[in-house]
């Protein structure tokens, strides 16, 4: 399955809109959760000081993202989100279906993290970035399941439980960050829905305030 990392467009451009007005944080501020188009699982989190956690996967986290950044407010209802993401990770075709690629590039940004392989089978190996790119894996593990599940030691910003990434034979983890991006929302009696183009990640999505 090939991700693609971009923005949407808007209807109308964002910067004769943003920042008009201060957003209502106290009516709209807390924890928002449900899905999209494409059947990412998105999570939004508002702070009363209008700084904004978004978060979206999909597939055992073979695509993964966190975007950290602001909202403004057009009127009552219509709300801008202006966000970075801050950690990603969207694998990429390897060509290896016995080993596993490490791109040291992206691993030298992160701190040189180890990364732990579990296989189906529960078995456990741990893997050092900084001694190469392509790790051989077990061919007697690999053949009982298409895919694996690797840790870095990244945890989840809210639960702070592990986040762990499937990976499938013959594809490679990807972890980028730095991209901006720029969300319409409609915020209204507890729910959040994107208006306009939709995100070409995740498509439309769709999000309740939790109780």
């Amino acid at each position: 399955m090939k991700y693609v990392l971009a923005a949407f467009l808007l209807l109308f451009p964002v910067s004769t809109v943003h920042g008009q007005f201060n957003p209502n944080v106290t009516a709209i501020s807390g924890y928002y959760h449900g899905s999209s188009e494409y059947g990412y699982q998105c999570e939004l989190k508002i702070d009363s000081d209008a700084t904004v956690l978004f978060m979206y996967s999909v597939d055992h986290n073979q695509a993964y993202a966190e975007e950290r950044g602001k909202i403004s407010q057009a009127n009552d209802s219509v709300f801008f989100l202006d966000l970075q993401m801050t950690f990603g990770q969207f694998i990429e075709e390897a060509g290896q279906e016995d080993s596993l690629y490490l791109d040291s590039q992206s691993f030298g940004r992160l701190g040189w993290p180890q990364v732990q392989v579990t296989y189906s089978s529960g078995v456990k190996e741990t893997f050092d970035p900084q001694s190469g790119d392509m790790f051989p894996l077990n061919k007697k593990l690999i053949r009982k399941k298409k895919s694996i599940t690797i840790d870095i030691g990244h945890t989840h910003p809210l639960t702070g439980k592990p986040v762990t990434f499937q990976i499938v034979y013959g594809s490679a983890p990807d972890f980028v960050w730095g991209d901006k991006h720029h969300y319409a929302l409609t915020i209204k009696n507890g729910t959040a829905v994107t208006f306009g183009a939709a995100p070409m990640q995740t498509g439309k999505f769709f999000l309740r305030k939790a109780k």
